[in-house]
């Protein structure tokens, strides 16, 4: 079997896979607890694979159950090689388990199918154990592939604050500068706190603005190769770049050159000679204020003042992006992958573009314009929370409620300013 290994959200896979069988548990009158953990857990797997598998592991407990069955993602710690699910039928308490195979005969009464399902997982390394009432599905986790764990804490939906977690990786700096004197002493003060990339002239510039997530260009004003001014009004009025700052080094005791520096779009200038920790600090003022404003519009409960985006509404990416997201509001399929393709991207392109324009990741981008949607819908007083919860694409009000509050500081029922229906 030929298998396509792709860094998935397991919590999502669980999610999607249960919302499949929500018709099957109903007719029933089966109640499902679905216990996923307050974080975003994902590992290169084969998501087609894997969730076909959830799917009918959950089907085979639906059908084995009297009145409730539990699919629980089981407690992660940084020492484990796997992430664990339980399948369990009418729980009782969470029983212990071994990490030995599951008894031929106790599998195969629990779930008839388990022999062929076991089949098609093998290739991927996982493994199987009973406990009493159900199964444990074992997932390794390849963290040699990029996995990534924990990458967010206190809801199932994967939502951060991206604002209060420090990058593994440095911002990266355009250093626009054909003196290589100027560059050298540039990159030997700034490498230690950002990622240098150096470019010549203005063609180079744009270049390197087209392959990499750019955080700040800083340019000389003007040079026999360089036209700095040409430059910033060209970066300042692209849909692709022009959210990102600009920081001019101007002669020194010349007024005409910062004006025209400014007039052009720039964010500062720092006037020639400088002391290296006055240019560090100019740099890391415009980063802090460009991202005190982000996370003032990230916790923003009222939609004029909410964009997840650094860019313009006007780039024609974001209006896509935007309208998709919007038309499927309600899907809890949804997935970055669909997104992808419907943008006509493959996932590294679409990850990157978001990437230049955003701070948030595209998953995070869904589930805040789910809330940013719900916020608005709260705001009309035309429906209940629970129906809210649902045109956004909630399938369990509570959780619904507890995203809301944590992200905008205020439980729906009371948003905006009084009592809203919650039956």
């Amino acid at each position: 079997m030929d298998l396509m290994f792709v860094k998935t959200d397991i919590n999502q896979l669980l999610a999607e896979a249960c919302h499949d069988l929500k018709a099957l548990m109903n007719e029933r009158a089966i109640a499902c607890e679905l216990l996923l953990p307050p974080m975003h857990l994902s590992t290169p797997i084969d998501s087609a694979l894997i969730k076909q598998m959830f799917i009918e592991l959950m089907r085979h407990t639906v059908y084995s159950a009297s009145h409730t069955v539990r699919f629980k993602f089981l407690t992660f710690t940084s020492d484990d090689t796997v992430f664990r699910i339980q399948f369990f039928k009418d729980p009782q308490t969470d029983t212990m388990v071994t990490n030995s195979p599951p008894p031929r005969g106790l599998a195969e009464q629990a779930f008839p199918d388990l022999h062929a399902i076991q089949k098609r997982a093998a290739c991927s390394g996982i493994t199987f154990s009973t406990a009493e009432n159900g199964i444990i599905v074992s997932i390794p986790i390849m963290y040699a592939s990029g996995s990534e764990v924990a990458t967010s804490s206190g809801d199932t939906t994967g939502i951060h604050d991206p604002y209060t977690l420090e990058s593994s990786e440095n911002p990266a700096l355009l250093l626009v500068e054909s003196d290589r004197e100027i560059f050298a002493y540039l990159n030997k003060e700034l490498k230690g706190s950002y990622r240098i990339l150096c470019a010549g002239n203005a063609t180079e510039a744009l270049e390197l603005l087209a392959n990499n997530t750019v955080q700040l260009v800083l340019t000389a004003h003007l040079t026999p190769t360089l036209d700095g001014i040409g430059l910033c009004r060209h970066i300042k009025a692209s849909r692709d770049y022009g959210h990102i700052p600009v920081l001019f080094l101007t002669p020194a005791q010349a007024v005409e050159p910062k004006i025209q520096a400014l007039m052009s779009g720039a964010d500062a200038c720092v006037e020639k000679p400088f002391a290296a920790d006055f240019l560090l600090a100019q740099i890391n003022n415009i980063l802090v204020n460009r991202r005190i404003i982000q996370k003032h519009a990230f916790h923003s409960p009222k939609s004029s003042d909410v964009n997840v985006f650094n860019e313009a509404p006007t780039d024609n990416f974001i209006a896509r992006l935007h309208a998709i997201i919007q038309e499927h509001i309600a899907d809890i399929d949804l997935t970055v992958d669909e997104l992808a393709k419907r943008m006509n991207m493959s996932r590294p392109t679409f990850y990157r573009r978001v990437k230049q324009c955003s701070a948030l990741t595209p998953n995070e981008i869904i589930h805040i314009s789910k809330l940013q949607k719900a916020a608005e819908l709260l705001a009309e007083r035309k429906y209940t929370i629970a129906q809210i919860a649902a045109i956004v694409g909630y399938s369990v009000q509570s959780n619904f409620s507890r995203d809301f509050h944590k992200h905008f500081g205020t439980p729906p029922s009371i948003y905006p300013s009084r009592k809203i229906d919650v039956a």
